[in-house]
């Protein structure tokens, strides 16, 4: 995994989003998420460049991100405010950013 670590400053307010690239700020990180909704029960799987999620609720009024969002922060004992989907709302492939925890917690917490 690429991870770049990204120095503090007072007038940066988010993490630099490139590519495939993990991007850390302090004690949070964004993950590359694939998200397949409609599946016979919840399960993370870790692949080459993302985790896939297989979610059971339908892509129907944002539906999926709530199911994802909670999901994550069950698994990751966080509270649903620290989870937040950044680009991809209606796109199966998100990214998103976990506030509270850094790359190598959230890969520890969410390994099959």
């Amino acid at each position: 995994m690429i991870y770049e670590e990204v120095p503090s400053s007072p007038l940066q307010t988010s993490p630099f989003i490139r590519g495939k690239t993990l991007i850390l700020h302090h004690e949070s990180c964004i993950i590359s998420v694939r998200v397949v909704p409609r599946a016979s029960r919840v399960k993370i799987l870790k692949e080459a460049e993302h985790f896939k999620i297989k979610l059971t609720s339908a892509p129907v009024d944002q539906a999926v991100n709530r199911q994802l969002q909670e999901v994550l922060a069950n698994k990751l004992s966080l509270p649903m405010r620290n989870i937040e989907i950044i680009p991809g709302l209606q796109s199966r492939n998100k990214r998103v950013s976990i506030s509270g925890l850094n790359e190598q917690q959230v890969f520890a917490l969410l390994a099959p």
